[in-house]
């Protein structure tokens, strides 16, 4: 057992406290903790595992990750929509690159614009929805 194993595996066992306490404060606002430790579940069996147990908990990191970072461009809070902004340009940063730079197969091409026009659009929408917040406190 190595150091980073033992690293790793302390950071699970928090994260599986940690949805557990978030999901026994559900309605009081324990959603985005138990969505953040269940991401930390995630990517800690990813980094312990191999084969087919790497890519469920790949799967399982990307659901959850739309599930929590779809308040990002949803939300109607300023401080929120900043926040999502800065993802999601990153985001399409790395999906454009990867479509523009790297020897891609046609599928892997696909997936990947298919991620920058959902970035791009939830950029505009963002974007929409600090503009109107912004008019809304300042009529």
């Amino acid at each position: 057992m190595t150091t980073e194993t033992m690293i790793v595996g302390a950071f699970l066992v928090l994260s599986v406290v940690n949805v557990g306490i978030g999901l026994s404060q559900w309605r009081s606002g324990g959603k985005g903790r138990a969505l953040g430790s269940a991401m930390g579940v995630a990517l800690s069996i990813s980094v312990l595992t191999v084969g087919w147990v790497r890519y469920a908990a790949w799967t399982v990191l990307a659901l959850i990750g739309v599930i929590g970072g779809r308040r990002f461009f949803t939300d109607r809070n300023p401080p929120t929509l900043w926040v999502g902004l800065v993802l999601l340009s990153m985001i399409f940063g790395i999906a454009l690159t990867e479509v523009l730079v790297d020897e891609l197969s046609l599928i892997q091409k696909a997936v990947f614009s298919a991620i920058a026009v959902l970035a791009a659009t939830a950029i505009v929408t963002v974007i929409v929805r600090l503009s109107q917040a912004r008019r809304a406190r300042h009529a």
